[in-house]
């Protein structure tokens, strides 16, 4: 059987100086690729680096994670783009989504937040539909929201047609 990891979060291995060894132990442990799934702009050029740099093993994604939308977060989304413009391109546009769990107890500072997070969403689940490209989706506490927002995208019959 082959093994392929989708969704993996290396950072800690490369932070540790770890890496060589972490690669290692997936490969020893039968693990043939990873996916390294990219949540927000600090990540993404790591990422790109280990696709790039070790291509038989790594590929990535680009993506801002609903629990880094914060405020000014409307320039992180604006930098997806490039990354789906340069010669290591990601493998999916993710881990986007919506997370409701980690909301302020102040109703009005968490509605503020899911705003964010909704139209953080909406604008990622755009570039999607624009680069024909696969999503890796968080929903924690907001499966109903997601599902709208990801049908009302045109996301899915975008992926669907670019297979054809």
């Amino acid at each position: 059987m082959r093994l392929l990891d989708s969704h993996c979060h290396p950072e800690y291995a490369l932070k540790a100086g770890r890496l060589a060894a972490w690669v290692q132990e997936c490969r020893a442990a039968g693990v043939e690729g990873v996916v390294a799934i990219g949540t927000d702009l600090k990540d993404w050029s790591e990422y790109r680096e280990l696709a790039s740099s070790q291509p038989d093993f790594f590929r990535h994604t680009v993506g801002l994670h609903p629990c880094h939308v914060e405020e000014g977060w409307e320039d992180i989304v604006a930098a997806i783009s490039p990354y789906f413009a340069d010669q290591t391109m990601p493998a999916a546009l993710g881990e986007i989504g919506l997370d409701y769990f980690r909301l302020p107890a102040n109703v009005a500072e968490a509605e503020r937040i899911k705003g964010w997070q909704q139209e953080a969403f909406r604008r990622q689940l755009s570039l999607a539909y624009q680069f024909g490209c696969p999503v890796v989706i968080h929903s924690r506490h907001a499966f109903d929201d997601c599902v709208r927002m990801i049908d009302a995208s045109g996301v899915v019959i975008a992926r669907q047609v670019a297979r054809r």
